[in-house]
Order: structure tokens, then sequence, then C-alpha cells
């Protein structure tokens, strides 16, 4: 059921085997559950019923002895999952060291409107990365740190004392995780960055001990650069991703040159969304691309398909960069007349753009073979910036006058009718650019 093109839409065990489980549970014998298993399954059934489960992947021709060993208790197993075990097929992808999502549910919660989580099913896994029991437990301190900063060089020691509770000799593996809490790029909510596995006999406790220094806080910014960048990070010690203690360590003084101002911030963020419409522009129209064709799944041979939507928010973008000296205000006028050129010539329904057109032609690209393709809200979008584009450039030449200046011409037959609705488009385009200058030609 594993191995090479043995892909599954399911997860669980195999109905025969589901119901021989069954069958050896209802004899009233203690049942041990062996896993032959090359992939993470969903267990929650057997996870309720079955007395243990041990998983123990494919081994090699020595597997066996291993197997009996565990099984009959001459050897405490202390091994530990290398993979998440969701509780649901609905839940993958599911990994330990994911980004954080926009509206995160709490900590301990199940289901809250209008945050990332099911309604059937809450967000844990039913077995996190680095999960593994064994004959005896063990129990964790909080954890002491050395040093609550972090400085440009020297390290930070994290103290952890583990104590074997149970009556059985066994081993363990401390683990140590880190989240970046603020980064420049979104960071993991956890990554494992270190693990020491101790012998405990029962009873006994030890000092587990994790030196903590700058190199284990880098990882690549947007330029590709390896940076440790400052601010706040948890350290995680722990038997598993989850189950962890926690103390907040701040990174101070890392070695770069010079904190970004908030201008200097601003003016980053600007000048990559710029380049984005700039630089990545569709030749002929000047429109940005469907951002759908990204990894160039769909529409499989229609790689110059333009939106309509999101040119509106590039045009906006474009005169903003203007305004910050990426481009001259010639250059910038170039762009909006081929923008505007294609405009007039491409398709429209009832005087509506489309959400897609190829870049080419001008012609609409469906949605799908029933779709003829006209979207109202990407509309408004860019009919919006077209007041704001002619002000922008008439204002400037020292002229308001509509009709003299040719970026004008674009939509304004279709724009006379609907008054009202463009003087509100217009103020809030206005309000994209943040430059304030009235839109009164309407």
């Amino acid at each position: 059921m594993s191995g090479e093109s043995s892909s599954r839409t399911e997860l669980g065990l195999p109905d025969v085997q589901h119901t021989l489980l069954e069958a050896l549970l209802k004899t009233g014998k203690p049942v041990v559950l062996t896993l032959f298993t090359g992939r993470p399954l969903t267990l929650n059934w057997e996870q309720e019923h079955v007395p243990a489960i041990l998983n123990v992947w494919f081994g090699g021709s020595e597997a066996a002895y291993a197997i009996g060993d565990v099984l009959f208790g001459d050897v405490n197993p202390s091994g530990k999952l290398t993979m998440t075990f969701p509780k649901n097929v609905g839940q993958i992808p599911l990994f330990y060291n994911h980004k954080n999502t926009g509206r995160p549910l709490a900590e301990g919660k199940w289901f809250e409107k209008f945050r990332s989580n099911y309604l059937d099913v809450d967000n844990e896994p039913l077995y996190p990365f680095g999960y593994g029991l064994s004959y005896t437990n063990f129990q964790y301190s909080d954890i002491a740190l050395s040093t609550p900063t972090l400085g440009k060089d020297g390290s930070v020691t994290a103290v952890v004392t583990v104590t074997n509770t149970g009556k059985y000799d066994g081993a363990e593996v401390v683990q140590l995780y880190i989240r970046d809490l603020v980064g420049s790029i979104t960071r993991p909510v956890r990554e494992l960055k270190g693990f020491n596995k101790i012998f405990l006999r029962a009873g006994e406790s030890k000092t587990v001990s994790f030196t903590i220094t700058r190199d284990l806080l880098r990882f690549y910014d947007y330029d590709m650069n390896y940076v440790a960048e400052p601010g706040d990070f948890n350290i995680m010690i722990g038997g598993n991703s989850h189950a962890v203690k926690t103390a907040k360590l701040t990174l101070t003084n890392p070695g770069i040159t010079a904190q970004l101002t908030d201008d200097a911030l601003m003016d980053t963020v600007q000048r990559r969304t710029f380049n984005y419409f700039w630089e990545g522009a569709e030749p002929n129209s000047g429109l940005a691309p469907e951002r759908i064709h990204m990894d160039g799944i769909y529409p499989e041979k229609d790689q110059n398909v333009v939106t309509s939507g999101g040119s509106g928010f590039g045009i906006i973008t474009i005169l903003s960069g203007i305004d910050r000296g990426y481009v001259t205000r010639e250059e910038g006028l170039a762009r909006m007349e081929k923008i505007v050129s294609f405009l007039e010539k491409a398709d429209r329904f009832h005087g509506a753009y489309p959400h897609w057109w190829y870049g080419d032609t001008g012609k609409v690209k469906p949605f799908g073979q029933k779709d003829n393709g006209g979207n109202s809200l990407p509309d408004t979008r860019i009919t919006g910036c077209t007041p704001v584009l002619h002000q922008w450039f008439a204002g400037r030449a020292g002229t308001c006058q509509t009709h003299r200046y040719p970026l004008a011409r674009c939509r304004l037959e279709f724009l006379s009718p609907r008054r009202s609705e463009c003087t509100l488009l217009a103020l809030e385009s206005r309000i994209w650019l943040g430059n304030g200058f009235p839109c009164t030609w309407l």
C-alpha cells in the first residue's frame, strides 16, 4: 500500500484489515497493532480502541528481531516520528514547521468563526512530528536561559531538567525548537534546531542543555541573504513538536549595519510591488499577468493572459513608483499610453471589462466553456483608476481639460452614465495612491 506509484485518496487501514482488527479486539485478548507502512495514516478509530500501536515502517532483514524485542519488553522503545500523522485527510498538507495563517486559531480552541479551522475536526494532528511513547514516562521542567538576550557575539544556554517518572529505565529524545516571532518574511511556527538522546533509570533526573547562537536564528531573507534579524524568539524544548516548554529570547544588535526606518521599509515594500507590475507586465498590453500562471499549470497553453482587476492595482502602483523616482515621468507616461491603447481596443461586455484578456489580442479569456468572461468586480478596479490616471498626468501638465489629454480618451463613453459610481471609485483609487488630488472633472 506504499511505495512508488502507490497514491491513495484515503489513508485509513484497508477494510479487510480493519475488519480483522475489530474481530481480534472482540476476543478480549491484549492486542498490539503493529503497523508496516511507508506513509502517515489516519488512525482515529485505532487510537481510541487499540491498547497499543507500534509503528515499524519498513525495516530491514533484522526488523523481526527488533520488533520482537520491543513487543516482549526486552527493549524499551524510544523512537520518534519523522512525519506528522493527521486525524483526517482533509487536514493535509499537515507538517510541523508550517507558516502561520492570517487568522490563526487560538491555542486549545477547536472552532471559531472566520478563523483558520475546520467545522468537523480540530487543527491538531493525531500524532505530531517528533512524537513517540515509551514503557515509562518523562517529565520536563521549565526552561532556564543563561540570559534573556543574545547580542552580536556570544551565545545563550537553554537548560531543562528531564525526569523519568515511570517504573522502567528508558531513553528519551529531547528536542529543541525555535520560532522567529517577527521576520522580514513569513517564518515557520517552529523549526527543529537540535536534539539530544539521554538514558534515564527509573526515578532519575538529568539536566540537558542546548547552546543557542546567532547561526541557529538565521534564515534566507527575500534577497537570499543568510541573516539573523533582531527581535523575539520562542525557545521550545520537549518530547515532541507540540508538548514543549517555552521561554522567550530576544536577539539584539545582530551585526546589521543599520536597521530599516519606517520610510526605508515602506520604500522596500513599494519598490518590490512596483517591480512586480513594471517588470512583470505582459509586453504587448502593459497589463498585469494573471497570477494563476505562476505555477504554469492553468491554463496550460495560455501564458499571456492578463487580469483587469490586478492591472487596476498595478496602475496606481506605477503612479506611486513615478512619485518615488523608480522610473521617469516620461517612462510612466509611455507605459500608460500602452495600457490605454490596449483598453480602447480590448473586448468588453455591455461596456464592462472582463476578468481576463489575452494580452496579445485583447480577446476575452472566459472562466470556462459556458462563461462569457464578464466580471463587474475587476471592472470596477480598473475603471476606478481611469480618472485618477487622467488627473495625475493632466494635473501635473497644468491642464484639467479632460478631452484634450490623450489619457482621458479611454472609457469616457462608459463612465458618463455612471457619474456617481465613478466618483466613488475615483475617490477609492485616490485613497490607494494617497496624493489627494481632486477628481472634479467628473
